[in-house]
């Protein structure tokens, strides 16, 4: 009797066993009661089940909870193979994809018509809902993420995609890695549309008050003191004819009032550092290549090549301040001793280049915040230009601005 009621337990455990072996955590085996062998195995196999199904809820959770976090995330999120195929997307992706064009017109499809879901997007290629060249710059991005493993980043308008013309968006492409390889790569769109006209309207609002303060200094202050230095200099002279011991002091603040004169002109010239006229231009960057060498004691030439004229102010503005930054950087972050302006003209515009022979711009090695980096980069975006900061192979940073001759004229 006793050995069939041992066959019978270990029936049920083999029973069990192969039930778990097909998923089903549910199953449990009894105790007899007698704590014996068989009775230690059966409550090892529980506890291991328990631990099962609890794992598994916590991984169901914490599947659920990324999948809330995918679905409510405000930016479009889709997830490729190596071969762009659609693994993942999340509802802002759906809603980018629903626009279509209308009589010339980008308008929003009607949701409730469910133009795209998931459940259609998915399994689909990413490149089906990409044109012109949206479509080869998508292409290399993800090329570039599974070949590296690095992240892409980069900016187009209406993401190449379905998406409103109007809307700029920015594109980050990051590699998932598992088992060491990258098996997919996430694709980011983040409409930075009131982003960039913030910046625009905060850089614009900085650039109208230089103006006005550096108008107001020399219309205003400089007068004055002008004005001043005339009436000190009569009273000077009468002093003088008086043989009056006070002439020597009153001309010593002639001389101040002068020096004060001479420190808000540069104050000035600080704020409206380009001239109003067509070669302002490469007169403030010789100006400033001189002062550079004068305050901080190191090698600043600027070379112009061509007879380069600028007749639009703001874009000339722009290209200076990107150069003026640009030297400031290399001497108070690089520790550079040689910083050289280069002027260029070619057919297709002008190229302004700032190099040096110190330390690596602080952007590229991440040692400090990339403000400077940023506002340069915002600058050239708003004149319709380039910008490309590169490390030299003989040491130092280069910072090329290459802009359009259309743009220029």
């Amino acid at each position: 009797m006793g050995k069939t009621l041992e066959k019978d337990r270990i029936v049920e455990m083999f029973g069990a066993i192969i039930e778990a072996a097909k998923g089903n955590y549910s199953c449990r085996i009894g105790l007899s009661g007698n704590n014996d062998a068989l009775d230690s195995l059966a409550m090892g196999f529980n506890m291991m089940i328990d631990d099962v199904r609890n794992s598994i809820r916590e991984i169901e959770m914490q599947r659920n909870y990324m999948d809330n976090v995918i679905t409510s995330m405000p930016d479009a999120l889709f997830v490729v193979s190596p071969e762009g195929i659609i693994q993942t997307v999340n509802n802002a992706a759906c809603t980018l994809l629903d626009y279509e064009e209308q009589n010339g017109n980008i308008q929003l499809l009607n949701r409730a018509a469910g133009e795209y879901t998931p459940g259609n997007i998915i399994g689909t290629s990413v490149y089906d809902y990409v044109s012109g060249n949206g479509h080869n710059t998508l292409q290399e991005a993800i090329e570039k993420v599974f070949r590296t493993g690095e992240p892409v980043s980069y900016e187009v308008l209406g993401a190449g995609l379905l998406g409103p013309d109007a809307a700029l968006y920015e594109t980050r492409l990051g590699p998932v890695v598992l088992g060491g390889k990258v098996a997919a790569a996430t694709i980011i769109f983040s409409d930075i549309t009131q982003h960039r006209r913030l910046e625009k309207e905060i850089l614009e609002i900085s650039s109208r008050e230089q103006c006005r303060i550096g108008q107001d200094l020399h219309d205003g202050i400089c007068q004055l003191l002008i004005g001043i230095t005339l009436m000190s200099k009569l009273i000077e002279e009468k002093l003088d004819a008086e043989s009056s011991s006070l002439a020597r002091d009153v001309k010593a603040v002639t001389e101040l009032i002068e020096q004060a004169i001479e420190q808000v002109h540069g104050l000035s010239k600080g704020l409206l550092p380009v001239p109003e006229k067509a070669e302002g231009l490469v007169t403030a960057l010789k100006e400033l290549a001189r002062n550079t060498e004068e305050m901080y004691g190191v090698s600043c030439p600027f070379k112009c090549d061509g007879d380069i004229r600028v007749q639009d102010k703001t874009i000339a503005t722009h290209l200076y301040r990107i150069v003026q930054e640009a030297v400031n950087n290399a001497i108070k972050h690089g520790n550079a001793e040689q910083v050289s302006i280069t002027l260029a003209a070619h057919n297709n515009g002008i190229t302004l280049a700032v190099e040096n022979d110190g330390l690596d711009f602080p952007e590229l090695s991440g040692t400090v915040e990339g403000l400077g980096l940023n506002i340069m980069e915002y600058r050239a975006r708003e004149i319709g230009a380039s910008l490309d900061v590169g490390r030299k192979s003989s040491g130092g940073t280069i910072v090329k601005c290459t802009i359009r001759k259309k743009s220029t004229e």
